[in-house]
């Protein structure tokens, strides 16, 4: 059937190694969620945002501990959904599209019944599933958008985003400093353009390799490959925008293409979470997210 080829071109595995990773996955997106919100509230966002945050927080943190326990991680990710959904439709429409995934991911775990092998596999798809559109949309909109054939967003970005600047200015710093003199932005500021020919080439990379990777992704022979390459990618892109909590939830989201991997890794993103929170709430200023 159409369906069940849909499902299963992104992978199917043993019941045992299913099962595990999808408990796995059940457990870390709650812990995301909850850290994430209690990242938001750290960081002091406007009056809506932060008191919204800190309710999120509070009810999930316990929903993510309860969702540790294997027999109780369905009710937890469905409590935890109802939560975010709350969420999502206060701040509506001001949802920033890395809290809409998370969302999703928490909806794919509560949709589905924690411990039966087909409820799982199907966890498994539609998340993998989630990451392939995702990753494609991302670079199919900067084709959409025409603004990064010549770099004119990254140039923005650089001029206006301190993470952005300060790295490439170890690079090229008499550009930095060109692009952040066309400051403050108004009508007519710019041209934001950088004639350097890697500076370019960088800018058009980045979209063709959100096509190429998803891609990539679905095809068994290149999957291995394409797994190292994209969180290889996302890792280069994390370094300059800085939004680490997003890009430790979509690197969750890749491995579930290499479940084995996955299941090895899930205590190093735990602790990664658990670091993150720590810096943040004590050096908000760093802007880890």
């Amino acid at each position: 059937m159409v369906a069940d080829r849909v499902f299963t071109v992104v992978g199917v595995e043993p019941p045992a190694l299913t099962l595990g990773t999808a408990l796995a996955f059940r457990r870390f997106v709650l812990l995301e969620a909850a850290v994430h919100a209690w990242v938001v509230v750290a960081h002091g966002h406007e009056p809506l945002f932060a008191e919204v945050a800190l309710a999120s927080a509070v009810a999930l943190t316990p929903l993510a501990i309860t969702g540790l326990l294997p027999r109780l991680a369905t009710v937890a990710a469905r409590a935890a959904f109802a939560v975010m959904v709350a969420r999502l439709l206060v701040v509506f429409p001001d949802a920033y599209n890395h809290l809409v995934l998370e969302t999703l991911f928490v909806g794919v775990a509560a949709l589905t019944r924690a411990g039966d092998v087909l409820e799982e596999r199907l966890l498994l798809a539609l998340v993998r599933w989630l990451v392939v559109i995702v990753f494609f949309w991302t670079g199919l909109q900067k084709v959409l958008h025409a603004c990064w054939f010549r770099g004119e967003f990254l140039a923005l970005a650089i001029a206006t985003n301190p993470h952005y600047g300060d790295l490439f200015a170890l690079a090229m710093p008499e550009e930095v400093a060109r692009l952040r003199a066309l400051l403050p932005l108004r009508p007519g500021a710019g041209p934001f353009l950088v004639d350097a020919l890697p500076f370019r080439l960088l800018s058009n990379l980045v979209w063709m390799a959100e096509l190429v990777l998803p891609v990539l992704l679905l095809i068994p022979r290149t999957r291995r490959a394409a797994v190292a390459a994209s969180v290889a990618f996302l890792v280069a892109v994390q370094v300059v925008a800085r939004e680490l909590v997003f890009g430790v939830l979509f690197t969750n989201g890749l491995l579930l293409f290499a479940p084995a991997i996955y299941r090895r890794a899930f205590p190093v993103f735990v602790a990664l979470l658990a670091v993150l929170l720590i810096v943040e709430a004590s050096f908000p200023d760093v802007w880890l997210n």
